[in-house]
C-alpha cells in the first residue's frame, strides 16, 4: 500500500509521528500473520466479530471460520507503564468476551512490562492467550 504525503506534516509534527505508529503497527499485523500461518497453519485476516449486547468489532487476526480470533496490543507511543498496563486490560477484557475457541493477544514489544501485568493479572483472564513476537520468534507468555 502506497502513503499518500500529508501536505500538512510539517505543521502538525504529531500527525506525522501517528501516521509513522500506524504504518509500523500494520507492517507488525503483517508479519504477524505470516508467523501464525507457519505456527498454526490457517489464514489469519482483519474481520468483525460479533460480542455479546449485539456489538461488534474489528480485530486484525481471525480465521475464516471464526475459531481463532486475536487482537494486537500496540503500546508504542505510550510512555506511561500504567497506560500500557491500562490498554493491556483493556485489550485482553474485550477478549475475553469473544466467543472463539481461541482467543488471544498478541503483543510485540515491550515484553517485560507484559510478563510483569501478567503474573500480576493472570486469574482475570482465563481463557485469553497471550503471546509476545519478536521477530520470528513467537513465545506463549504464561
Amino acid at each position: 500500500m502506497r502513503s499518500v504525503s500529508d501536505p500538512f506534516a510539517d505543521l502538525f509534527p504529531r500527525r506525522r509521528e501517528r501516521e509513522r505508529e500506524r504504518t509500523t503497527r500494520e507492517a507488525f499485523v503483517e508479519h504477524a500473520r505470516q508467523v501464525l500461518l507457519a505456527r498454526w497453519g490457517t489464514s489469519l485476516a482483519r474481520r468483525t466479530v460479533a460480542l455479546p449486547g449485539g456489538q461488534s468489532v474489528e480485530f486484525p487476526l481471525v480465521s475464516g471460520n471464526g475459531r481463532i480470533v486475536g487482537d494486537v496490543a500496540w503500546l508504542e507511543g505510550m510512555e506511561s507503564p500504567e497506560w500500557k498496563s491500562a490498554a493491556l486490560s483493556e485489550h485482553v477484557w474485550v477478549m475475553s468476551h469473544v466467543a472463539a475457541d481461541r482467543p488471544f493477544l498478541l503483543i510485540g514489544h515491550d515484553f517485560e512490562l507484559a510478563a510483569r501485568w501478567l503474573a500480576r493479572g493472570r486469574g482475570m483472564f482465563d481463557g485469553v492467550e497471550v503471546w509476545s513476537l519478536d521477530g520470528d520468534q513467537l513465545e506463549r507468555l504464561e
